[in-house]
């Protein structure tokens, strides 16, 4: 039976029935799933150090017969994401593939998209080390905005003195040109050890709020979820998502038809309250539109795995 069909909480918050359940881990529906799409910032990591409790149920996941996808809407390709993670401590043993918003931006542009013909140069918009996500293709970066057809953002030159207004000008120029924005992570923001940084979804955004064109790649379109369950012959019931970000995981997955567990103790852990404040947590998820079929406080098990 689906985990979904049943979950309903017999008590009642803020005068209305919750149609999730709070689970004390992971370990309490691991029977139900075959596949688990895994976020990494905020759920296996914080962007300096993994969650140790993270670690611990991606290898039970792995003994309980669960294929693991982590599926991260980092601007890089996989094996650049996968040199990341290994670097912070996440060992290879924890996830059986990588799926990320640079990889799918990188093989779709590739392949071509129409937003793109006729146009091969771009205006770089991100930090230097993402700078080389289409190495490779025939496309080249331009040296000024005026000799670019497109801009290709990533995310902010310096996530961590930038804000969205000190590329207003150049966005604003980009779009009384027509440019496409073809945004690599759609994430809004993104935590960093204590610190929580704004990401290029914050740019693309406001890029469509000025009237631009805007093409993202990653969570939460249909392609990223594609290019996680590939070939298999797998019903989708038999599929989950486990993220922190009710914008991308949640609504990612609702759109595609999996089940989703929404992680409290994530990205947005002072909105719904650390321990889990469940009318906080309640009123949160029903703002969001999103509808996860269960909450963990984090990436664990069981309670007991902490």
């Amino acid at each position: 039976m689906r985990a979904g069909n049943d979950l309903a909480r017999a008590t009642a918050c803020c005068g209305d029935l919750m149609p999730y359940k709070i689970f004390e881990g992971f370990g309490e529906i691991a029977s139900q799933y075959d596949l688990a799409l895994i976020d990494l910032w905020g759920v296996v990591h914080d962007g300096t150090s993994p969650y140790s409790n993270a670690l611990d149920c991606l290898d039970r996941m792995r003994t309980a017969g669960i294929e693991r996808i982590l599926l991260s809407n980092a601007p890089r390709r996989a094996d650049a994401v996968r040199r990341q993670i290994g670097g912070i401590g996440v060992p290879a043993s924890a996830y059986d593939g990588i799926v990320s918003s640079g990889e799918i931006t990188y093989r779709a542009l590739r392949r071509g998209i129409p937003e793109l013909e006729n146009r091969n140069r771009f205006r770089y918009i991100g930090p230097p080390k993402d700078a080389q996500l289409l190495a490779g293709l025939e496309y080249q970066e331009a040296a000024a905005l005026d000799g670019a057809d497109f801009l290709l953002v990533t995310g902010f030159r310096n996530d961590e003195t930038e804000t969205v207004a000190d590329y207003e000008t150049e966005l604003q120029v980009a779009r009384n040109r027509d440019m496409p924005l073809i945004c690599a992570n759609p994430d809004l923001s993104v935590m960093r050890g204590p610190l929580t940084l704004l990401c290029a979804g914050a740019l693309a955004a406001h890029y469509a709020s000025i009237g631009g064109h805007v093409v993202q790649f990653g969570k939460p379109y249909a392609p990223a979820y594609d290019a996680c369950i590939g070939a298999r012959d797998l019903p989708l019931s038999q599929v989950v998502a486990v993220g922190d970000s009710p914008r991308t995981d949640i609504a990612g997955a609702n759109a595609f038809g999996i089940d989703a567990v929404f992680v409290a103790g994530g990205l947005y852990r002072a909105d719904v309250g650390d321990p889990i404040d469940e009318q906080r947590l309640n009123r949160f998820l029903k703002a969001s539109g999103t509808h996860p079929i269960g909450v963990l406080p984090a990436l664990q098990w069981s309670a007991e795995s902490i």
